[in-house]
């Protein structure tokens, strides 16, 4: 009787062993690949069509990444992020929590003045509550500071209280208002500005600006192919858990050596934020 009893419990516990390394094995599955969706909102200047394409390529291209890449793009020519969210279009998709992740990219201009850190902060908290019942996490995305002649540099002490007296130095002023803005709200970060900044100490020779005129403006600081694949790097490496070293992809027009530097500086840069900037949070709204 107690041998009959002993069987049974040896066999319900085969069963249930057997039920619970089906599931485990069904969850690695399902887990092991997923879609990984976000959209990239900025204005044309920044060439964010362009550099969410080469977010898709670098993460297709890596032998260790097991996630399906989908970025989307949103911009408007000249428009900021607070002009962005009253267009119709964005307004109306992000409530439906479409992506992942939402990425904010803003002018640089606009954190050289305190009206327009305020501006920026408002707008982060108005995108926050547009999607605060969605899935979306909120992703701040510094851009990268004016080139060196950009008359920004040339700018009087009055309306705007600290005019950058070079790259580096605007680039500071940039992320120093990301970087307040994502840690009262909670936000992650991504310091593409220090990514160019590194760029320039290592590889000074790279053109990261498209050194083509802007017939309106003039000294145009869009980004050159260069510039385009770091940018995409710095974001590629946020959304991915692959590591960079994996990234395979080289865009007509640079080298292998080039797509080298270019990883081993956003690398570089990308580990540091890890490391000594949390603002991670389980939840962005």
């Amino acid at each position: 009787m107690f041998e009959k009893f002993y069987e049974n419990q040896i066999k319900i516990a085969l069963f249930s062993f057997a039920l619970l390394a089906a599931v485990l094995f069904v969850e690695v599955i399902f887990t092991a690949s997923k879609d990984v969706s976000a959209v990239y909102i900025g204005n044309s200047d920044m060439e964010i069509a362009k550099i969410s394409e080469f977010v898709m390529k670098i993460a297709k291209s890596s032998d260790q990444e097991e996630n399906r890449f989908h970025i989307e793009a949103h911009a408007g020519s000249q428009l900021s992020l607070s002009e962005q969210m009253g267009r119709t279009e964005p307004k109306n998709i992000l409530p439906k929590g479409k992506w992942d992740y939402i990425l904010l990219q803003e002018h640089g201009i606009e954190m050289l003045n305190s009206e327009g850190i305020t501006r920026f902060f408002s707008t982060v908290d108005n995108y926050s509550k547009v999607t605060r019942q969605t899935k979306s996490k909120l992703v701040l995305v510094s851009t990268w500071p004016e080139q060196l002649d950009h008359p920004v540099y040339g700018w009087q002490q009055g309306t705007h209280y600290a005019p950058p007296e070079s790259p580096e130095f605007m680039n500071q002023q940039i992320e120093d208002a990301n970087r307040y803005v994502a840690g009262a709200k909670s936000l992650d970060f991504i310091p593409v500005g220090s990514a160019w900044v590194k760029a320039r100490e290592n590889v000074p020779d790279y053109p990261l600006y498209n050194t083509i005129p802007n017939p309106e403006k003039g000294i145009s600081s869009r980004p050159s192919l260069h510039g385009i694949y770091l940018t995409a790097l710095m974001i590629y490496d946020y959304l991915s858990e692959a590591p960079l070293a994996s990234v395979t992809f080289v865009p007509e027009g640079l080298s292998r050596e080039d797509v080298e530097n270019l990883k081993r500086i956003a690398g570089l840069v990308s580990t540091g934020q890890k490391k000594l900037a949390n603002f991670k949070s389980t939840e962005s709204r």
